[in-house]
């Protein structure tokens, strides 16, 4: 059962979901003290909540839950081996591939130079193909020039995002969740709004340029950080694959 914990931890962790399950949490612990102590009212108004616990975690889970069943669901009979596998045995067997920061921040400063936007997504989730599978799949080889080319602004694939996993570009003209955040996103265009959206709901890194600066910037976990050098990309790049990224 604590492996099975840990593992739905991990699914969650870094996305909006694992705030939500704390917030949920705190409710509860609330309820189960004004009980306790005796405050009839609040405990009775919190007790209506609790009653209907798990009705309210679908509906605030809902989003989360169908990307759960979808990837359940597309894996099939040796899909499910091999996600049996992962959650019992890891990541064994050198399955992780070193991520080519040379090339996305070579391409970066390069997009930036000619203020070329682009929006990257780099993660290594595997219930992030829901997203993947609103664009175009590629599954070809990471280069900078590929990248370059996917948003020279006359190709067919330059609107969206690009998702990296695993050293591949695996899609292209990818559609990204808009953040709400009006106090962070307010002065910023739809493609800042797709990148902090993004990171709000999934454990990912996401490098955007801005085609009216030609401005860097990367986000993660819902925080925005803008006007970065190539060289400060890369550092993040690798500090996400490491796990240490904060």
């Amino acid at each position: 059962m604590a492996l099975l914990i840990y593992q739905v931890y991990k699914l969650i962790r870094g996305t909006a979901a694992l705030t939500i399950f704390f917030g949920l949490l705190g409710v509860y612990l609330l309820y189960f003290i004004t009980d306790y102590i005796g405050l009839k009212m609040l405990s009775r108004i919190l007790g209506q909540f609790t009653g209907v616990g798990v009705l309210a975690l679908i509906v605030v889970f809902q989003q989360e839950i169908r990307r759960f069943l979808l990837v359940i669901g597309k894996a099939g009979l040796t899909g499910h081996r091999k996600l049996l596998f992962k959650i019992f045995k890891g990541n064994a067997g050198g399955e992780q591939s070193e991520l080519n920061y040379v090339e996305i921040s070579l391409a970066l400063a390069k997009m930036a130079e000619k203020h070329t936007g682009a929006l990257i997504v780099i993660t290594e989730r595997m219930d992030f193909k829901p997203y993947e599978d609103s664009g175009i799949a590629l599954h070809a080889e990471l280069t900078a020039e590929l990248l370059e080319n996917i948003f020279f602004k006359n190709s067919p694939l330059h609107d969206g995002a690009v998702v990296i996993s695993q050293n591949k570009v695996r899609a292209a003209r990818v559609i990204l969740p808009l953040s709400e955040n009006v106090e962070l996103v307010g002065n910023y265009g739809l493609r800042h709004r797709a990148a902090i959206g993004i990171s709000e709901n999934a454990d990912v890194l996401v490098f955007s340029v801005s085609e009216q600066t030609g401005q860097i910037s990367y986000t993660f976990r819902g925080n925005f950080y803008p006007n970065i050098t190539p060289e400060t990309a890369r550092k993040k790049m690798k500090e996400y694959k490491a796990h240490k990224l904060r």
